[in-house]
């Protein structure tokens, strides 16, 4: 049987295009929809389903889920390629990856946050 893995996060400061950018290697054929207010970053396979949502037309917080079944060596490869990539164009980012049971409960999770954090997360004014 094929587990259930799992990422839930913030990308804060960015624009559709940089996160399309960053994410569009890891996750070719990725799609823009601009809604009347905020944007959506989607992305969907046989194994992958990627969002990215903002509610705010300042693209100042985009919440990330990912839903991935599959071996654990392909998600562990995507879960490094995000690490790298995000790293790598030095996005403000706040994500926990989980493995999922069999009833879909989190039974696994590691946090991953962009090491200046705390330094430069600015909370927004709304």
């Amino acid at each position: 049987m094929l587990e259930t893995y799992k990422a839930t996060g913030i990308i804060y400061y960015s624009s559709h295009q940089i996160i399309m950018e960053t994410f569009q290697p890891i996750f070719k054929g990725m799609t823009v929809r601009q809604r009347l207010v905020g944007v959506d970053l989607t992305y969907e396979d046989e194994t992958t389903e990627v969002y990215f949502k903002t509610y705010y037309d300042d693209e100042s917080e985009y919440n990330l889920d990912i839903l991935f079944t599959g071996p654990e060596s392909e998600f562990l490869n995507i879960k490094e390629q995000i690490k790298n990539r995000l790293l790598k164009a030095d996005i403000l980012f706040a994500i926990s990856f989980y493995v999922n049971d069999n009833e879909g409960n989190e039974i696994e999770e590691e946090e991953f946050i962009h090491p200046d954090f705390a330094k430069r997360y600015i909370p927004p004014s709304r």
